[in-house]
């Protein structure tokens, strides 16, 4: 996968736990409980990463530690995903 396009994808996902946590707040319930078809942004994240092939759970938390990453910028974890040595 090209950089550019992952980085929107992880830009989609920081938008998506926005959304997630607003949904929460109005009325206790997250996207997954009306929405679960938005998480397949992860799995489309994940089969062209590094972890694609990845079925353990440790790998799959490491994966998901670093989309979910917000403190680190959208290009940072697309580099670490597609393992691109800056």
């Amino acid at each position: 996968m090209e950089y550019e396009k992952m980085v929107l994808l992880i830009r989609a996902v920081d938008d998506l736990l926005k959304l997630n946590e607003a949904l929460i707040n109005l009325n206790r319930m997250g996207y997954q409980e009306n929405f679960p078809q938005l998480d397949n942004i992860y799995e489309v994240i994940k089969s062209v990463s590094i972890y694609k092939n990845c079925d353990d759970d440790d790998s799959i938390e490491e994966f998901y530690s670093i989309v979910e990453e917000v403190s680190k910028a959208a290009e940072e974890r697309a580099n670490i995903l597609l393992d691109i040595i800056n």
